[in-house]
Order: structure tokens, then sequence, then C-alpha cells
């Protein structure tokens, strides 16, 4: 989850390129505990196919209220 643009499509249309950039950096340097705490806010829920090793992972639909203060 390192890309701007996987940050872009978790964002939201309304996402600018300077908000995935944002979101992209802050989560690098968040330390694990803090990673997992983020992704357990913003993930709904993990489906997984086994028999063709899929996997599909349905996100929150508001994350972008996560980044409010980087806005700021």
């Amino acid at each position: 989850m390192v890309e701007p643009a996987t940050w872009r499509r978790l964002l939201g249309r309304g996402a600018t390129h300077a908000e995935a950039q944002a979101a992209s950096e802050a989560y690098q340097v968040l330390p694990p505990r803090l990673e997992r705490d983020f992704l357990r806010k913003v993930v709904v829920r993990i489906d997984i196919r086994e028999a063709d090793a899929t996997a599909a992972v349905t996100f929150t639909p508001l994350p972008p209220r996560l980044f409010a203060a980087a806005r700021a």
C-alpha cells in the first residue's frame, strides 16, 4: 500500500494526487502497530478464494476522514 495510485483508489474519486501522495508517505512511516490499527479502520471485508488463489478487499466508503488532519 505504498503507491500513490493505490491510495487514490482507496480515498475515492474526490481525492487529489497531492492527497494520495500524502497518504502514501504517511503510511510508509507508520510503526507496524499503527499500520495494523489503520488497516482495521479502513478494511471492511476480505474474501479469499482458495480455488484460484485470489483475494478481494472491501474498504470502508469514508476513508478520506482518516486524513482530515493532513489537509488542514
